[in-house]
Order: structure tokens, then C-alpha cells, then sequence
């Protein structure tokens, strides 16, 4: 059985795909950009290894307790098949940087969780209300931070 730590594919101009995985097999870090999910299909003789192809396919995974999600692709929709994950409801850490997750999948992220840490990097400021209303209203106790800086009450 080969277990695989770390797979990354990169197709210019198209899109960007990285998993890691701990030597347990336990899921540390998404990376998705671009186009993954419309175009790994045409691509499967290229990429030899036909793993994670729809959005459905992340609810498979083992969630650890500290998780990395990037990328434009990392959207709502693989937000909902990454809460069933095993392990998702026992998130402590997630770091969100520059995705197309929505306030309302930010809210809905926080509500499957017992976090204590939530960091969000997101150059467009479309997640700030959101990540100050987390802060205020709905963990007031989890450590907050919005584009590297932290959000008090």
C-alpha cells in the first residue's frame, strides 16, 4: 500500500492542486486554484492518479484538527462535503487563505466546529463583517484573525 503525503499537480494557465496528509493519512492542507474540477477528468491519462476528482469525493477524507484550505476553487459547495469529513466537527484551527467561500459557508463552517482558532487572509475584504460578527457574536471566545490581524470584541 503506498500512502501518499503530499500530491501536487500544476497545469499552467489551468489550475493548481495540492493535498497533504499526515503519515496517518489524516488531511492537513487543500490547495485548489483554477479549474481542478472541470478539467481533471480530461487530464487522467496525464496525471496517472485519478484522486479527489469531484467535490463529493472530499467527503471521504480524515479531517485533522488543524486545517489549511487555499485557493479560488475551495468554495462553498466543497465546503459542505468537507463537513462530513471524518473529523471535521472536531476542528480547532482552519486558515482560509484567499477562497471563494461565502459568508454565509463561513457561518455555516463555524457551526459544525468546536474552533478555538479561525484565520482568514482575503485580499478582496468580502469576509471582514463576517469574521467581526464570528468574533462578536457567535465564538467570542476563539481567536479571531482577519488579514493577520486580530479581532477583539
Amino acid at each position: 500500500m503506498v500512502i501518499i503525503s503530499k500530491f501536487i499537480y500544476k497545469k499552467k494557465n489551468f489550475f493548481y492542486f495540492k493535498v497533504k496528509f499526515t503519515e496517518q493519512g489524516v488531511c492537513t492542507c487543500i490547495s485548489i486554484e483554477g479549474s481542478y474540477f472541470d478539467r481533471v477528468c480530461e487530464l487522467k491519462e496525464q496525471l496517472k492518479v485519478l484522486y479527489l476528482q469531484s467535490k463529493s469525493a472530499f467527503s471521504s477524507l480524515k479531517i485533522s484538527s488543524r486545517l489549511h484550505l487555499s485557493g479560488d476553487a475551495i468554495d462553498d459547495e466543497l465546503l459542505t462535503y468537507l463537513r462530513l469529513a471524518i473529523g471535521f466537527s472536531n476542528l480547532s484551527k482552519i486558515s482560509l487563505y484567499e477562497t471563494s467561500i461565502s459568508p454565509q459557508g463561513i457561518l455555516q463552517l463555524i457551526e459544525a466546529t468546536n474552533l478555538q482558532e479561525l484565520s482568514i487572509d482575503d485580499s478582496s475584504n468580502k469576509l471582514a463583517n463576517v469574521a467581526h460578527l464570528i468574533k462578536k457574536t457567535k465564538l467570542p471566545n476563539c481567536l479571531v484573525q482577519y488579514n493577520d490581524n486580530e479581532i477583539n470584541p
